[in-house]
């Protein structure tokens, strides 16, 4: 990739289920749904992780967002 990281190692954060979750897998990504309303996700393939908000991506992340931000991975 033009940042030098590979696909398998990157994750792709999207809400619509086509252009973000499957375009994601289609090129090897790993695919987090962001699930706003709550509602049943209806897409070609399953993403791996599903957040309600992109504040709950940081716990998948195991990032601390009450912490200083010089302590943040």
């Amino acid at each position: 990739g033009l940042i030098g990281v590979k696909p398998e190692h990157a994750w792709y954060v999207g809400d619509h289920p086509f252009d973000d979750v499957y375009g994601a897998h289609l090129i090897g990504m790993t695919a987090v749904w962001v699930n706003r309303s709550g509602g049943r996700f209806e897409g070609k393939v399953s993403p791996d992780a599903t957040v309600g908000s992109l504040t709950e991506l940081a716990g998948l992340l195991n990032i601390d967002l009450s912490a200083p931000e010089a302590a943040r991975p």
